[in-house]
């Protein structure tokens, strides 16, 4: 990889990173979360949206690739047919 590309993607963490904590900051109020009986601990709105984009970057990419191996599956059987 090279030099340029390897240090965008620094600048872009530290971006993100600067992003995360400001919003944090700013998003300080605690609320708790009710999902029809059982509720959450009360904690900052940031924390729990933050929580939510890191399931959703640790989700996604496995969604995905479960979608890719079914389509692989789906060609390699009309391959052989």
């Amino acid at each position: 990889m090279s030099k340029v590309r390897q240090l965008a993607q620094i600048v872009l963490l530290i971006l993100i990173a600067v992003v995360v904590i400001v919003f944090t900051l700013e998003n300080d109020q605690r609320v708790a979360l009710i999902f029809f009986t059982w509720s959450t601990p009360q904690a900052s709105v940031a924390v729990y949206i933050v929580l939510a984009f890191l399931v959703g970057c640790c989700l996604g990419p496995l969604i995905g690739s479960l979608a890719r191996l079914r389509l692989r599956r789906a060609a390699k059987a009309r391959v052989k047919s």
